[in-house]
């Protein structure tokens, strides 16, 4: 057996911690679309359908989007034998986040087999990605990213390593390419376009032989369905509402330099028109990724992507990415170009989306090559400089890399969760979780919806049989006056969300026995305090303060 590289097993010990101490409460709580994920994967687990009533869907349906599926399949077992806690609901990407330093390691190791630094460059791309805030960040909730990132890796370590090698252990690691597709709709246009390049590259190794005919048919078999899916299902109607091809603001603006009374209507057609606008847009999108604001000093700007005031990767990776740089461009080997080709064509997805030129998620693709030539880099100083000198640097850039690394850990796990808990939606579980101990069964619950949707919160906290749910969801689509004094839709006979017109609707429409959960500034104006002060009639069951304490969330009853 092969001694395990020390600095493999670092990286992993690290990478776990990172990942999963205080998971359930890091971030703060779950969001709309981990809870999306936990209630599909519950109901894929108990009922083999999706909570809309798909069954075995090769593209999910849910409340407010199609969504690729294959996170949900992943969860499915860990909610159905764990159940359905917040740690639970994160564990599989924490886990594939894990994995992901594994994998990286062995991609590095056989693309760079030739060179004498492969085993150090692998080790220290391990431990770079253990640390990448981005990696960390989007491992840490039930997001895509790290099954993406995971899968991407695994399935181009088999291309590399089988046009390498030509051994056929790999080829059986290229059904993983075909998953991805399941995984984040950025796959589709990443990773046929590196495919194509890699195989342009080593072009002279390609040989189609019998003993890879299997894997192959099985890689093949399973874009089926995702093709069909993309070209005339739900795949394609979701990259339709967020790209750029479908922006209403490129025709506006095309329209706008047109009706300019100084502009020469003739001459502007040719300056100013559909096609010129539209590569505008992708080139300052594209052209944003690699941005170092972005990159290194302050990230995407959304609270629930990024931790303020840090870059998605540390800052003294900075200056071993350049120095990677300039190492591989001193040579050529096919290693290196398909690196830079993964690192130019990750952008490209994003790019063609709307606002895509700062979007962490869409962008997480970049993560892989940005932390190998950091680590190719770090690998160089050695070469560069004599062994005091040598050492004197690394202990420096090292001492630099733990102050960041530790700094970012203080914001996340202590400051973070404070300036962030809104974007997390903070609040709901905990006035939630009440719902099933009053619940009688036979009487009716009502949930604020204008604040934030909260019909799959209900349903997941509220522990509502996927069952059901499928059979009782008929649409959410707002119905003036529904009941007297509210407006909103219901579920079943039982469930209404929406909001009371005022609160003596409010005090009108509860009977005794029912429930309400209501929202301080929608039903309760201004900072009354329902806990000590509640209107007549009125009885608060629980209640749920902010995370700056003021009151925030009742769950109520009539008297």
């Amino acid at each position: 057996m092969k001694r395990i590289p020390l600095l493999l097993i670092a990286a992993l010990l690290l990478a776990a911690f990172l990942r999963l101490y205080r998971l359930d409460s890091l971030p703060v709580s779950l969001f709309g679309d981990e809870i999306d994920v936990g209630f599909q994967s519950l109901s894929l687990w108990q009922t083999g359908k999706s909570y809309t009533g798909q069954f075995l869907p090769t593209y999910i349906s849910s409340v407010a989007e199609s969504r690729a599926p294959l996170l949900m399949y992943v969860t499915a077992p860990f909610v159905g034998i764990l159940g359905t806690s917040n740690f639970v609901v994160r564990l599989a990407p924490a886990l594939f986040g894990i994995l992901g330093v594994l994998v990286l390691f062995y991609l590095v190791k056989v693309s760079f087999a030739k060179e004498k630094r492969a085993a150090l460059i692998a080790g220290l791309s391990s431990l770079f990605l253990a640390v990448s805030f981005w990696h960390l960040h989007y491992s840490r909730a039930a997001f895509e990213s790290s099954l993406l990132l995971f899968l991407l890796i695994l399935g181009f370590t088999g291309v590399i390593g089988y046009l390498s090698t030509g051994e056929r252990k790999f080829a059986f690691l290229w059904p993983a390419l075909a998953l991805a597709f399941y995984t984040y709709s950025t796959a589709t246009v990443f990773a046929p376009l590196l495919l194509a390049i890699t195989l342009f590259i080593y072009k002279d190794k390609i040989k189609l032989e019998r003993k890879v005919l299997s894997p192959l048919l099985i890689t093949l078999v399973l874009l089926i369905p995702i093709v069909f899916q993309i070209f005339g299902g739900h795949a394609g109607d979701r990259f339709k509402s967020i790209s750029i091809f479908g922006d209403r603001t490129v025709t506006d603006a095309v329209e706008l330099s047109r009706t300019q009374p100084w502009v020469n209507p003739k001459l502007d057609r040719i300056f100013h028109n559909r096609p010129i606008e539209l590569f505008t847009r992708f080139s300052q999108n594209y052209l944003a990724s690699f941005s170092p604001n972005f990159l290194f000093t302050n990230g995407d700007s959304q609270l629930r992507h990024s931790v303020p005031g840090f870059g998605e990767l540390p800052l003294v990776f900075a200056p071993l990415f350049l120095l990677g740089l300039y190492q591989i461009f001193r040579r050529s080997l096919r290693s290196d170009f398909f690196l830079l080709s993964w690192l130019f064509v990750a952008p490209v997805s994003s790019a063609l989306t709307i606002d895509g030129g700062n979007h962490a998620t869409r962008l997480i693709l970049m993560v892989p090559p940005l932390v190998i030539l950091a680590a190719i880099g770090a690998g160089s100083i050695w070469e560069l400089f004599n062994r005091r000198l040598a050492l004197l640097v690394t202990l420096i850039w090292a001492s630099c890399l733990a102050w960041q690394v530790t700094s970012y850990w203080y914001q996340y796990t202590g400051v973070y969760p404070s300036q962030s808990s809104r974007s997390w939606h903070y609040g709901y579980q905990d006035v939630m979780r009440y719902i099933p101990k009053y619940d009688t069964g036979s009487n009716r619950i009502f949930v604020n919806n204008t604040h934030e949707p909260s019909l799959l919160r209900l349903a997941f906290y509220g522990q509502i049989p996927p069952a059901q749910f499928q059979k009782q969801f008929s649409g959410d689509k707002i119905v003036d006056q529904i009941l007297p004094g509210f407006n909103g839709f219901k579920l079943g006979d039982r469930y209404y969300l929406g909001r009371a017109s005022s609160l003596e609707s409010l005090q009108t429409l509860l009977a005794p026995g029912d429930l309400y959960v209501a929202i301080q500034g929608e039903e309760i104006p201004g900072d009354w305090n329902w806990n000590n002060n509640p209107p007549e009639g009125i009885v608060v069951l629980a209640s749920t303060y902010d995370i700056w304490g003021q009151p925030y969330m009742y769950l109520i009853s009539r008297k």
